[in-house]
């Protein structure tokens, strides 16, 4: 991949990336209600690195993961960006609720090192190999996550279903979306003769 290839990618998922934490912060809000138990979900910040490292290090692992660091990291900053506007902080100005957003989340951004990374190698060994088998993998980390959380519904109290429903249903279609992806993109390998370790 030509460098300047390489630069146009990693501004592509440094751009997605922002504008995703800042939405996934727009709709969970002030963390009331559905939206804001659906914010604290942790499966999809897990797909975004994955399809950072999948979009530009489709030839190298290690570039790969940088890029899923890079989506998980940018993403996390447009979401406590985000936050400094919408999450009540006090009667401070807005560089002190931005530092205090940015506090309140930086276990978040100690954990995207690993993360991030992992699933960033994954998105490009998945982009390189193009297993379903990972495709399937990733979708079962939603299905996953609602088990867990439907265990824990006294936390979520009248939520609980809808949010076990809601990440389920996004596993499902991820998986039926990525699989026709992947039968996709192998057929166009196939026809192109170039061995999928090389693609």
């Amino acid at each position: 991949m030509a460098s300047h290839e390489q630069t146009q990618r990693v501004l592509v998922v440094g751009i997605c990336a922002l504008v995703v934490g800042a939405l996934a912060s727009l709709l969970k809000g002030n963390g009331g209600g559905l939206l804001g138990v659906l914010g604290e979900a942790a499966s999809p910040w897990l797909l975004l690195g994955f399809l950072g490292g999948a979009y530009a290090g489709k030839r190298r692992l290690g570039f790969g993961a940088l890029c899923g660091l890079e989506a998980t990291f940018f993403g996390l900053l447009g979401f406590y960006f985000v936050n400094s506007f919408v999450v009540p902080f006090g009667p401070y100005g807005w560089f002190t609720d931005l530092h205090l957003a940015a506090l309140s989340g930086v276990k978040y951004f100690a954990l995207a090192i690993f993360s991030g990374t992992t699933f960033g190698a994954l998105g490009a060994w998945w982009r390189r190999q193009l297993s379903p088998i990972l495709v399937v993998a990733v979708g079962l980390l939603f299905v996953g996550e609602a088990l867990v959380r439907a265990l824990e519904g006294p936390r979520f109290d009248q939520y609980v279903d809808q949010f076990a429903a809601i990440e389920v249903v996004a596993g499902l279609l991820w998986m039926v979306i990525a699989l026709s992806k992947t039968r996709s993109l192998r057929r166009e390998t196939n026809y192109s003769g170039v061995p999928l370790s090389k693609v």
